[in-house]
This record gives C-alpha cells, sequence and structure tokens, in this order.
C-alpha cells in the first residue's frame, strides 16, 4: 500500500511539474512568481547542481539563484552558471541582471552576475562562453574561490576551538583564525585589569604575543590557508580592561579600550589603518615597539623613543600635528 501511494504521489509531482513546464505563461503574474520560483528551482536543480531558491529584488531588475554545487572547479562553475543563466533567461526575460550564487562544503560562497545583453548573445548563439565570461571577469562580476582539498580530522573540523589564556595579571579569549594561504594570522581580545602602567602595559602585550604566536590552528574546510605548529606571521589583538558584555567598542570615546596591537613576523604590517575605519585609526597614538604596531586610546601611554624627532617634523604619534605642538610639548 505504501509504494503505491508512493507511486501516485510521484506521478502527480511528475505531472504538475510538466503542466507547469509547458504553460508558464500562467504563472507570470505577480501574485503567482513564489509559486514559479519554486517550480523553477526544482526544474533547474540535476545531480550536484541543487537550485535552493529563486527570487527577485523589489524593482524586478534583478533575479538570484542560490545555487549548492559539488563540484568546485572554477571552469566547471562558469560553465554551469551560463547554463543556468541561459536557462533562467529563457523563462523570465525580463529582468537586466542575473545573478547565480554558488555554496559548497568546501568553499566560501561566490558569484556570477551577468547583465541581460550577455546572456542574450549567449542563448542566441551571437557570443561565445568564453567571450561573455572574460567580460564577467573583466568587470569583477566572477567571484568564485579556490576550494580547499585540505584533508581535514573530523574532530577539527567539528570541535575544534582556540583555548582562552589565563595568566596572573592578564587573560586573553576571543581568538579567532584569520589566516590566509601564505601568512598564519590570528586576531584576539586581551585583558589587562586596571593597570595603568605603560611598561606593565608593554609587558602584558609582549608576553600575550609569545603564547598567542605558538598557538595551533587548524585547517580551514572551505579555503586554503597557512595552519598547524609554526609560529604566527600575524597577530592583530584589541586590548582592554575589563571583560565586560559591553564596553569592546574600538573607539577613543570607551575607557575600557586601551590600544590595538598589530604583530607581524616582518615588522611590516598588512592592515591598512589597522583594519579599523579611517577616522578611528586618526584619533589614536601609533607607536613602533620593535615588531609591534601599537595604536592607543590615551597620548599619556605613548612613548617617544629611538631618533631624535626635530621639533619641526611630524609627531609620530599620527597626529598630523608638528612635534612641537603635540608630543614634543612635555619635552620643553
Amino acid at each position: 500500500m505504501i509504494y503505491e501511494l508512493y507511486d501516485v504521489t510521484s506521478a502527480i509531482l511528475l505531472a504538475l511539474a510538466l503542466f507547469i513546464n509547458n504553460h508558464s505563461d500562467i504563472l507570470q503574474t505577480p501574485q503567482s512568481s513564489n509559486l514559479l520560483f519554486r517550480f523553477l528551482s526544482l526544474k533547474f536543480s540535476v545531480p550536484g547542481v541543487y537550485c535552493l531558491n529563486i527570487n527577485d529584488v523589489a524593482d524586478n531588475d534583478q533575479i538570484n539563484m542560490e545555487v549548492d554545487i559539488h563540484n568546485t572547479d572554477r571552469g566547471y562553475i562558469g560553465q554551469i552558471s551560463v547554463m543556468l543563466g541561459c536557462m533562467m533567461y529563457e523563462f523570465l526575460p525580463n529582468y537586466n541582471r542575473y545573478l547565480i550564487s554558488f555554496s559548497s562544503a568546501r568553499m566560501f560562497p561566490g558569484f556570477i552576475r551577468f547583465n541581460k545583453h550577455q546572456i542574450h548573445d549567449i542563448f542566441y548563439g551571437i557570443r561565445s562562453f568564453d567571450d561573455v565570461i572574460s567580460e564577467v571577469i573583466k568587470k569583477s562580476e566572477f567571484m568564485i574561490y579556490n576550494a580547499s582539498e585540505e584533508a581535514l580530522e573530523e574532530n577539527d573540523y567539528k570541535y575544534f576551538v582556540f583555548p582562552n589564556i589565563s595568566k596572573g595579571n592578564y587573560t586573553i579569549n576571543h581568538i579567532h583564525d584569520a589566516s590566509l594561504e601564505d601568512r598564519k594570522r590570528l586576531r584576539a581580545h586581551l585583558f589587562i585589569g586596571d593597570t595603568d602602567d605603560r611598561q606593565e602595559i608593554l609587558r602584558i602585550i609582549s608576553d600575550a604575543i609569545e603564547e598567542l604566536k605558538q598557538l595551533r590552528n587548524p585547517p580551514d574546510p572551505k579555503m586554503i590557508i597557512k595552519h598547524g605548529n609554526m609560529e604566527a606571521d600575524a597577530l592583530y589583538i584589541n586590548v582592554y580592561r575589563n571583560d565586560t558584555r559591553a564596553n569592546k567598542e574600538i573607539s577613543p570615546k570607551n575607557a575600557n579600550f586601551v590600544c590595538f596591537v598589530d604583530y607581524n613576523i616582518s615588522g611590516v604590517t598588512t592592515l591598512l589603518n589597522g583594519g579599523l575605519l579611517p577616522g578611528i585609526w586618526n584619533s589614536l597614538y601609533k607607536e613602533k615597539q620593535d615588531l609591534i604596531d601599537i595604536a592607543w586610546r590615551e597620548r599619556k601611554h605613548l612613548g617617544i623613543c629611538g631618533r631624535k624627532i626635530g621639533r619641526n617634523e611630524l609627531c609620530p604619534c599620527g597626529s598630523g600635528k608638528k612635534y612641537k605642538k603635540c608630543c614634543g610639548k612635555s619635552k620643553q
């Protein structure tokens, strides 16, 4: 009995899909567009390429398709995107742009977006696949990441977490991996308590860097990154006084924020403005300590060291003022 029910249900679904396929014009009203999108999602799905959703923007200028794909080769994804774009154009020819987004368990989400003229030309054989894809790439409408092929330990993938580090005079938590293919990078929060002594703060920062440098990071399931037990290439540390639920904002107005620390094994940062908004970055007081760049919230923690600073030179704190009218005042 149950098998007969399966057969009847399958037959009804197949008949309904065929009917919609042959009479899609009856679903071209605004009230029925969501139903049409659902049926097209079923029609556009094939083994290994599953259409999860179709929707459009409010002004009907762009139609979007979300796709889960197994084969993550960029060339294959490009071919599939053209095929899906043409299928959408056949049923939905009145949009100006056709965006297909791709996701996979081993790849960061990406997208390919065509304009109506590109899809029209491919659909009618006016232009070649290679020509249109090259144009899409040139216009930065092709954003497909290389998938990770790293062998994964199941426990690393499912259960790995960075440890919280607690010492007598500081704690470290909120450790996150920000590694790239050629750089091992970690982000973290450092809490130093109420100490206000510059040298003590610098000692804590130095100790925290030594702790973080040696942490192992696992491979990423979606992209190729530098990982393992090697020393970190870069560390980005937000330094606060107390670990409260609030007051984690990096801002000159946040009294709980002490400084931002940018450690690089080469001594040269790769972050523009410390990865912060220019307005915030320019309001902080910067200095260099060996391989560490520090951006302090308060000028009182700033140290002027190294070569002699000329009175009429720009102040090394980054204020934009001359040294004699900024940090040099206290030296006069």
